[in-house]
């Protein structure tokens, strides 16, 4: 399942259809996430820009993850909006400017 090329109808709205597809992502990248883990201190040393976007209302991260991400990262700018895991799609247009605030300075 390409989760890129999931419909975006009532199915990709349903909480079950976002759960599947998260859990077919993870398979489908499960080989990367030793690597990403083995960056965080990198990260931690060169203290490159950074921007942490996050939904108030995700359920399928705690609250922890941002939280755990700034102290990798403690010079990235965190910013919560109200939405969910899909923060992204329910915010576009606010995550947009943020990312363009955050990188054009």
């Amino acid at each position: 399942m390409d989760v890129g090329s999931a419909p975006r109808d009532e199915r990709s709205n349903s909480r079950t259809y976002r759960q599947v597809t998260l859990f077919a992502y993870i398979i489908k990248h499960y080989a990367w996430f030793p690597i990403l883990y083995a960056l965080f201190p990198l990260l931690k040393e060169r203290q490159p820009k950074g921007l942490i976007l996050w939904g108030r209302n995700d359920s399928l991260f705690t609250p922890a993850a941002p939280e755990f991400t700034k102290q990798v990262l403690p010079t990235a700018e965190l910013r919560y909006f109200d939405g969910g895991h899909f923060v992204l799609d329910e915010n576009a247009e606010a995550i947009a400017e943020a990312i363009i605030e955050t990188f054009s300075q």
